[in-house]
C-alpha cells in the first residue's frame, strides 16, 4: 500500500536547505570562475547528464545545494549553449547573468594521479569509447531567478559547471586528489544502456570503487530505478521516488548508512 506519510522528495530536501554561497550572491557578469569557492560550496555531481535538469530541479529547487557540476563526453557543447540561451529550453524560471568559458587549467590547475588502476578489460572499454566523444569543454552557467518565481519556486541564483568529459574520472579529478579532496553533497546515479558510457556508474563499477578506495563519498545518492546504488547506501524512508531522465524513470533517494 502507499505510505501516505511519505514525502515529497523535494520536501524532504527542503528541510536540509541552506543559505546561497557569499560568492554566488555577490558574483557580478564576467567574474568567471573562482575555483576554490565553488569548490568549496555544496556540490551535486551528475555523470552522463545529456539533456537532464533533475538534479537542479530537486537539489537547487529545494534550497539544498546552489552549485552543481554535470558531466558528459557525448553532449556537445553546441546544443548546451542553444539549450542555455533558449526561452523554451534552459531551466525553467531562470535566465542566463552569466556563461563563461573555461580552460582545462582553470577546472584542474593541478597533476592529475588515477585514485585506481583499470583492468585490461576496463582499459579497452574506455579505449573504444571514442565514437561517442565531442571535443571537450568547461562551461560555467551562472543562473539567475526570473521576476514572477519566488523562493517557493527555487534560491535566487545557481551555478551549473559542465564539463564535456569523462563523468566516472572526473570525479577522482576533482574531488579525490590529495590535497584537493572535498566529497561532493549527492551525486545522481543512472546508467544508460546504450547511451555512450563504457562502464557502470552504479554499484561494481569503475566510479563505485574510485568512491571507496579514496572514502570520498558523498551525503546524499539520487538513484534511478534501473542502476544499484553504491555499497554502504541505503534507501531513504518515507520519500516518494521523483521521476526524471529522458526515459522518465522512477529515482530514489539514497543516504549513506
Amino acid at each position: 500500500m502507499p505510505d501516505k506519510t511519505a514525502l515529497t522528495m523535494m520536501e524532504f530536501l527542503r528541510g536540509h536547505s541552506e543559505e546561497m554561497p557569499l560568492w554566488l550572491d555577490h558574483y557580478r557578469a564576467g567574474d568567471g570562475l573562482n575555483r576554490d569557492a565553488f569548490f568549496s560550496s555544496r556540490i551535486v555531481y551528475y555523470p552522463g547528464h545529456g539533456s537532464d535538469g533533475q538534479a537542479v530541479r530537486v537539489f537547487g529547487g529545494s534550497s539544498a545545494a546552489h552549485c552543481f557540476v554535470m558531466v558528459d563526453y557525448g553532449y556537445p557543447e553546441k546544443t548546451l549553449r542553444a539549450e542555455l540561451t533558449s526561452l523554451n529550453r534552459g531551466f525553467k524560471g531562470y535566465r542566463l547573468l552569466d556563461l563563461i568559458s573555461l580552460t582545462e587549467a582553470q577546472v584542474m590547475p593541478y597533476p592529475w594521479s588515477p585514485s585506481v588502476s583499470l583492468t585490461p578489460r576496463e582499459q579497452q572499454a574506455a579505449q573504444n569509447k571514442g565514437t561517442w566523444i565531442k571535443p571537450p569543454y568547461g562551461l560555467l552557467a551562472i543562473l539567475e531567478r526570473e521576476t514572477g518565481f519566488d523562493s517557493s519556486h527555487g534560491p535566487g541564483r545557481l551555478a551549473v559547471l559542465f564539463l564535456g568529459a569523462d563523468g566516472i574520472l572526473s570525479y577522482d579529478v576533482l574531488f579525490c586528489q590529495p590535497g584537493h579532496q572535498s566529497a561532493p553533497f549527492a551525486v545522481l546515479l543512472q546508467d544508460h544502456g546504450f547511451g555512450g558510457n563504457y562502464d557502470s556508474f552504479g554499484r561494481a563499477g569503475i566510479l563505485a570503487r574510485i568512491v571507496t578506495q579514496t572514502a570520498i563519498r558523498p551525503q546524499w545518492l539520487l538513484v534511478g530505478s534501473n542502476t544499484p546504488a553504491w555499497d554502504g547506501y541505503s534507501k531513504v524512508p518515507h520519500v516518494k521516488a521523483d521521476i526524471g531522465g529522458m526515459h522518465a524513470q522512477p529515482r530514489h533517494l539514497y543516504t549513506q548508512g
